[in-house]
This record gives structure tokens, sequence and C-alpha cells, in this order.
């Protein structure tokens, strides 16, 4: 996996890169906000890790950017002594925590977690659309065997009558529809 730190401490930055290549990720690292925005346009990264306090624009600026350039689980690098690191997270494209100091297993667990988060998002995010698609369907051709009703035809020959020319003229539904309402 392809991976983007953000982290201003030289040593911290250093550790984590090596933690993440003995895990066998290849690391791409950046000092601050601009760097870790620059790297994210250069190398298509799979994973960030990024510090919350990061010098030209924090962790959470630049998770915003990096998220709508294009979306990774992205996980968020505190310091280990802060009780309650930020407040409600929920907002933003982040998808865990890995504290300092850093240690190898929570780091790798924290990697799981974030792609799997990620990846359940995706996924019901694409279920919302296609749901969505289909409601917007369903209505189209609901409008359409209501245009049908009206001019004589009941609700099931109406439908028939849709289906068939979908089948004929080799059409979605959604398209016979939208050619019967005029869209």
């Amino acid at each position: 996996m392809r991976i983007l730190i953000a982290e201003n401490e030289t040593g911290v930055r250093r550790e984590l890169r090596e933690m993440l290549q003995q895990l066998g990720h290849t690391v791409a690292a950046a000092a601050d906000g601009r760097e870790a925005l620059s790297l994210a346009r250069q190398h298509a990264c799979d994973l960030a890790i990024l510090a919350n306090d990061l010098p030209f624009g924090d962790g959470l600026q630049t998770a915003r950017k990096l998220a709508r350039a294009r979306p990774l689980p992205i996980l968020l690098l505190v310091e280990n002594a802060v009780a309650n690191p930020l407040a409600d997270l929920s907002e933003l494209p982040i998808y865990g925590y890995v504290f300092k100091p850093l240690h190898l297993p929570a780091l790798q667990a924290g990697i799981s977690v974030a792609v799997e988060r990620f990846n359940e998002k995706q996924m019901l995010s694409t279920r919302v659309n296609e749901l969505e698609e289909a409601l917007e369907t369903r209505k189209l051709i609901d409008r359409a065997k209501g245009k049908l009703m009206r001019m004589g035809m009941s609700e099931q020959k109406a439908f028939l009558s849709i289906q068939a020319r979908a089948r004929r003229t080799r059409k979605s539904m959604r398209a016979v529809a939208r050619a019967i309402l005029g869209d």
C-alpha cells in the first residue's frame, strides 16, 4: 500500500516511515500540510497518516483537502497525553487515530480499521446512490404510467406497455418513461 505521512517532527516522521516500510508499505513523507497536498497530487496514495498539528494547514484542514481531491482513508496522528484529542470528528474524513509514541501493533491495527471503515463507507455510499437512482427511475415510470392512464389505459396496461417498448427498443424503462414524458 502507498501511504502518505505528514508529520513536522523529523524523528517521529522517520520512525513512522520505518515502521510502515517494515509492514511492507511504500511511503511518501511530508513535513507540513502544503507538502502533503503536493505529494498527494504527484502520487496516488492509498492511505494518509496526518499529524494533527501540521504547519501550513493543520491535519484536519489537510484531511479535508485530500478527501475533496481524492477520497482515501485518513488516520490522524495525535499526542497520547491528550485525553480527548479533538471534538467530534464525524463530519471529517478521518477514519481513526494513531497515538504517539508509536507502537507497531497499534499502527497496524489503526491502518486495518481505517481501511475497513473507509471501504464500508464507500460501499454504503455506492448503495445509497443506487437506491436513489432506482427511486428516481420508479418515479419516472409512475409519471409515465400516469400519462398513459390519462390517455385511457389501465395502470397494468400502462406498465406493460412501457415494459414492452423498453424490450422492443432495447432501452431501459427509465429511458422509455422519459421519452413518454418528453423529458
